[in-house]
């Protein structure tokens, strides 16, 4: 009998073109799989499957197949791996000694991975019947691209986490999920953000994401219909061998961190330095100690670091940027001490600091009057006077939309170059956090 899920689906697939990109099924057969009692083939077979199969984090453990790509038998849904199920049921065994809890609970939190893959599923489809556009199979071909954030993972994460922190286990998923995968962006953000971001992907595609997200659809995530909540197959298949859990990972080099974001076209200087000839954008990284990890001296191109943890602007910024710039973020800088030139990073390696760019700056700053922060103003703005670029305040709570902040409106309409006139105006508009060069903590250097 047909569910109710499913005739949603048949009913919105009526309003599609079949013109469109349609992700198809794989043309080569997949080996056969086996239920409990069966017997699956390797592992190697679940890691080397179709696309809609290697979109799951790690499918030796579970794997979602949309109903719109059903198997041969017309199955679709949650499939759990025996492997994987014991794999976990050990991992937890350490943390509650029942073995037939552990193992109720491993279940638990692999249906609770493969409900966020159904979720967005369902959410998918909602977009799809309203912008009669096929967007599901276009954004799993989008997130496998160079460079690109897979939203869909970072929601999966936030789901198990939320799951974990009521039964807890917070510790075990998270050693279970940096085995799983070494990327960790937009793990840090709070659910509203990542689901707006999954959000506009899906409507919009990859491109619009510096353009503001869509915070306006955020809430999908709790707006699944009651009558389709349960409504999900879950499937347990056998698998052989059982996973072997190892979240050991290696520190990155600076090639590697630049492979991460997707860009292919680089040099190094003989100063450890780094030339990139083309746009870079970062997104949703959180890096060691809130310092960024590449010595990158100039970007023949754009230059995008968006929701990240990075504290420290000038030490962030390449030399030269031959574009944009934008550090939008929902952490805003509190400050622009300049301390030194040249910078110095934990390598050894130095560079300049940023001197300007030809186009915008966007930046998520503070106000540097009234306290919009309890307890922090921005600080040392002035540091940024030389700055030659337009330079544009973006909000710091949701869409990184523009905004005004008082000192960057004193700085865009101050033409004059004579410092102590720009410190005076920074002054006498309450931005006298800001009418310095370094905190004030470092003046005496």
């Amino acid at each position: 009998m047909e569910s109710r899920v499913e005739a949603y689906w048949r009913c919105v697939e009526r309003r599609l073109p079949t013109e469109e990109f349609v992700e198809g099924e794989e043309l080569e057969p997949r080996p056969s799989q086996g239920d409990e009692s069966g017997i699956a083939g390797d592992e190697s077979e679940w890691l080397g499957g179709p696309t809609w199969l290697r979109r799951t984090l790690r499918p030796e453990y579970y794997f979602y197949r949309s109903l719109r790509q059903r198997d041969a038998e017309g199955r679709w849904g949650i499939f759990i791996l025996s492997g994987g199920l014991s794999t976990v049921t050990e991992c937890f065994s350490g943390a509650i000694p029942e073995r037939e809890r552990a193992e109720r609970l491993a279940i638990e939190f692999l249906n609770t991975c493969g409900d966020a893959h159904y979720r967005f599923d369902v959410y998918a489809m909602s977009c799809e019947g309203l912008l009669r556009r096929r967007r599901y199979a276009q954004y799993q071909r989008e997130a496998t691209l160079p460079g690109h954030v897979n939203f869909e993972h970072a929601y999966v994460y936030h789901r198990a986490h939320a799951w974990a922190a009521g039964n807890g286990l917070e510790a075990e998923v998270e050693r279970i999920f940096r085995d799983w995968t070494d990327d960790d962006r937009g793990w840090h953000w709070g659910r509203r953000r990542v689901c707006a971001y999954v959000s506009t992907v899906l409507l919009d595609g990859y491109g619009a994401l510096t353009q503001g997200l869509r915070f306006d659809q955020a809430e999908w995530a709790d707006c699944l219909p009651t009558e389709f909540a349960d409504e999900c197959p879950k499937m347990r298949l056998a698998s052989t061998p059982a996973p072997v859990l190892n979240p050991a990972r290696t520190k990155r080099t600076s090639e590697q961190w630049l492979r991460r974001w997707g860009v292919s076209n680089y040099s190094r200087f003989d100063d450890e330095t780094w030339g990139v000839l083309e746009s870079v954008r970062i997104i949703g990284e959180r890096f060691e100690d809130g310092l960024f990890p590449v010595n990158i001296r100039d970007v023949v191109g754009d230059f995008e670091l968006i929701d990240t943890n990075v504290r420290d602007f000038w030490q962030a910024m390449p030399s030269v940027v031959r574009g944009s710039a934008n550090l939008s973020s929902e952490k805003p800088f509190d400050t622009f001490s300049l301390q030194k030139d040249p910078i110095t990073f934990p390598d050894g390696s130095e560079k300049g600091i940023f001197s300007g760019c030809p186009g915008e700056l966007r930046l998520t700053v503070l106000e540097a009057g009234p306290e919009r922060v309890p307890g922090k103003t921005s600080g040392a703005v002035l540091a940024l006077y030389e700055v030659e670029p337009r330079l544009i305040a973006t909000s710091p709570l949701e869409e990184h939309a523009d905004t005004r902040i008082n000192w960057i409106e004193v700085l865009r309409a101050c033409d004059s170059k004579d410092i102590p006139e720009f410190i005076d105006r920074l002054i006498c508009t309450g931005c006298k956090s800001a009418a310095r060069m370094r905190d004030i903590d470092d003046e005496s250097q």
